[in-house]
């Protein structure tokens, strides 16, 4: 009896090992046939749409701008040197650094005490010479009188002489009143170049008088420039700089006391490429005269200028061309020279251009359109500047045609892409939907038995059902999910905004795609192969009804 009972056991556990047995091939024939059909389920492949921004290519007159940075200069400056030694006896109360002083007005002054008492004693020696070259012109004028009355006597001497001779003839003169007439005339002939050398020497001391009045004159000329240089004037209106002399020190001549400044004649130095020199200097006008705008911190308006000279040579290491500009009078309220400022120089004006993001062309030139297909064309277009993030392009080849925006790598010749204006569609609010308490509980029954659903998403799902307030477009799925409900439960899925199927399509709408893709895009249980595989078919105008609701499963949406 005992191995009866025995054996009739081991067959009932031998009989439900193999039950167990079959039970698990079963199981797994099915999960291997479920898989097998899911692989031999052939999706339908369709081509991959990229959204890019474009925008219409319109012509139009473009004056380039060149950007650079320059320094500001001072047009009109004046070093201040002392121009004699010695103790400063008066200083301007404005002779200051910042100091502000207007034409004519006295700087300071050197003590002028010697200078002063050597220009007096010039004028003593003046006034000696000027008496000596009276003294000398009377002395002249005693020499000539003396000259003429010897001349007199000379010739009534000769008249003498001539009665004697005459006397002689007629035979009662004797030889020797002849003689002593003969002497007589000698003598005064004698006493006539006497004079002649009186007045000869008079003459010469007048011109040796009027040489000593000539220097003594330069030399007071000389005490009085000096006595002037004592005193330092304001050649202009200007502003004062790099003072460096108070009342009562020590100056040696020449030396540099200060700086004076005109601040009406401000400029600014830059330096423009050698390109760009040439496209300016090529325009009529040339570059003489262009108009320059500069930036300052803390400026809000521009202060305007004008290209007064270009400089005569390039400096040694430096490249380009250094330009000059004259800036607004009214500049110097402003600026000072030191200045460091950003320089607008404005080209010729071009026309028949087309701006474009730096983003849409390559440096060859290469930009990307939009065919009547919607796929990219390729085009090359002549580039006329850069200017900062745009660039100025011969638009005449590419004019009323869809530009793209911004290349990818991604992007090339025959790809289809979805063209969307710039800045893209904004992703529109949902309505949401209060749920009462009897429906909670039914949708949470029908997520607990719903296989399909990752768990994740419904982790999410079951969060927002418990919270009471749910997206009319989920509800509208979950109603679908339970079989339709009651007529309590969320409304059908006429207010979605994803279109009504037709035919088992689905026609999304903007915001309803927009949606999805974000959901999708956050989605951080989703894989990256099925998320890309999710944004390929969304890129679609139309999705197939299935295919909607699978991605509304996997999203938990």
């Amino acid at each position: 009896m005992r191995f009866l009972s025995r054996g009739l056991f081991g067959m009932c556990l031998m009989m439900v090992t193999l039950a167990l047995l079959g039970l698990a091939g079963n199981m797994f024939f099915q999960a291997l046939q479920e898989k097998q059909a899911q692989e031999d389920r052939k999706r339908p492949t369709r081509e991959r749409v990229f959204s890019v921004e474009v925008a219409l290519v319109k012509l139009q007159t473009v004056r380039p701008i060149i950007e650079t940075f320059g320094e500001v200069v001072s047009g009109q400056t004046l070093e201040v040197r002392a121009t004699a030694s010695g103790a400063v006896v008066q200083l301007d109360p404005d002779f200051r650094n910042g100091g502000a002083v207007t034409a004519g007005r006295l700087l300071f002054q050197i003590d002028p005490a010697a200078t002063r008492s050597s220009l007096r004693l010039l004028e003593t020696e003046l006034a000696e010479a000027q008496a000596e070259l009276a003294e000398a012109g009377e002395s002249l004028t005693i020499a000539a009188d003396e000259q003429i009355a010897a001349e007199r006597q000379a010739q009534l001497r000769q008249q003498a002489l001539q009665r004697q001779l005459s006397l002689k003839e007629r035979g009662v003169g004797t030889a020797a009143a002849i003689e002593t007439a003969e002497l007589a005339l000698s003598s005064a002939d004698q006493a006539i170049l006497g004079k002649r050398q009186a007045v000869a020497n008079a003459k010469a001391k007048i011109s040796r008088a009027k040489s000593t009045l000539s220097r003594v004159k330069i030399n007071v000329t000389e005490a009085e420039r000096k006595l002037a240089d004592t005193s330092v004037y304001a050649k202009f209106d200007g502003v004062l700089s790099d003072v460096s002399v108070v009342l009562g020190g020590l100056v040696s001549a020449n030396e540099r006391v200060g700086q004076l400044i005109d601040p009406s004649e401000l400029e600014v130095l830059f330096r423009v490429s050698n390109d760009e020199f040439a496209s300016i200097t090529a325009a009529q006008g040339g570059v003489k005269g262009a108009d320059v705008s500069l930036s300052f911190a803390g400026q809000d308006d521009a202060i305007q200028g004008t290209v007064s000279r270009v400089s005569a040579a390039v400096g040694d290491g430096q490249t380009g061309r250094e330009i000059f500009a004259a800036l607004d009078p009214l500049a110097g309220a402003i600026l000072r020279p030191g200045d460091f400022v950003g320089v607008a120089l404005k080209e010729p004006a071009l026309s028949g251009v087309a701006v474009i993001p730096a983003t849409a062309v390559t440096t060859a030139g290469d930009v990307l359109l939009v065919g009547a297909d919607l796929r990219l064309v390729p085009e090359q277009v002549r580039i006329f500047r850069k200017q900062g993030n745009q660039v100025l392009v011969d638009g005449r080849a590419i004019e009323g045609r869809q530009l793209v925006l911004k290349r990818t790598p991604q992007l090339g010749m025959g790809i289809k892409v979805d063209p969307k204006s710039p800045g893209g569609l904004a992703i529109e609010d949902e309505m949401q939907v209060q749920l009462t308490p009897e429906q909670q509980a039914r949708i949470l029954a029908a997520l607990a038995t719903n296989k399909r659903i990752p768990a994740g998403a419904k982790d999410r799902i079951i969060a927002q059902v418990k919270s009471g307030e749910i997206p009319k477009a989920m509800a509208d799925r979950l109603d679908g999910m339970q079989g339709g409900g009651d007529s309590n439960a969320a409304a059908p899925n006429t207010a979605a905004p994803a279109a009504g199927a037709a035919g088992g399509t689905v026609s999304l709408s903007d915001s309803e795609r927009q949606r999805l893709l974000a959901a999708i895009a956050d989605n951080s249980d989703l894989p990256d192969a099925a998320k890309a595989r999710m944004v390929e078919r969304l890129s679609q105008p139309d999705l197939s009804k299935e295919a909607f609701d699978r991605i509304n499963a996997r999203i938990g949406g």
